[in-house]
């Protein structure tokens, strides 16, 4: 009679410390699941990895920012960029001379979006000033770059960088 109570309380043992085991790997795996899923229930490693790669120009920030960026040569094309659509030059001023003018087209809205510019060369003086290009064109950037020959300001062809932070 004894051996087999003694035969019971090993079945229970065994299947005590099967279930406890079982329950903790059950416990990670919905751990880890958790980890992986955004506070909305939506997937967040690897949908926001994809989603940054496929498209890098609007790919979302933690509070829904976008940085856009482009450098731009001094002939007005684009050297590089993230979300840039096109970039061009004005023409000179009749007369000749430089424009100093610039135009950069994002593949989104940017109007309401903040613009830092800068010259691409640390040893360029003057200055380099950025701004939206109206309601007209939602998506681009007004960029002039600016010299100054000690009494006046003039526009010169210089290249530069532009940052636009939505």
């Amino acid at each position: 009679m004894l051996m087999g109570v003694v035969e019971k309380v090993m079945w229970v043992g065994r299947a005590t410390v099967f279930l406890v085991g079982l329950a903790v790997i059950v416990a990670v795996v919905f751990w880890v699941g958790s980890r992986a899923l955004g506070s909305n229930g939506q997937p967040f490693i690897l949908e926001q990895a994809n989603a940054a790669a496929k498209n890098p120009g609007n790919a979302s920030k933690p509070g829904g920012t976008q940085t856009l960026w482009a450098v731009i040569n001094a002939d007005g094309t684009t050297a590089r960029g993230s979300g840039v659509q096109s970039s061009k030059k004005e023409p000179p001023p009749p007369g000749g001379g430089q424009s100093g003018e610039y135009d950069v087209i994002f593949k989104r809205n940017v109007s309401k979006c903040a613009y830092i510019a800068s010259f691409a060369d640390e040893r360029q003086t003057g200055e380099v000033s950025a701004s939206s290009m109206g309601p007209g064109t939602p998506n681009g950037v007004y960029v002039q770059t600016v010299s100054s020959n000690g009494t006046n300001e003039v526009y010169r062809d210089k290249p530069f960088h532009l940052a636009v932070f939505c």
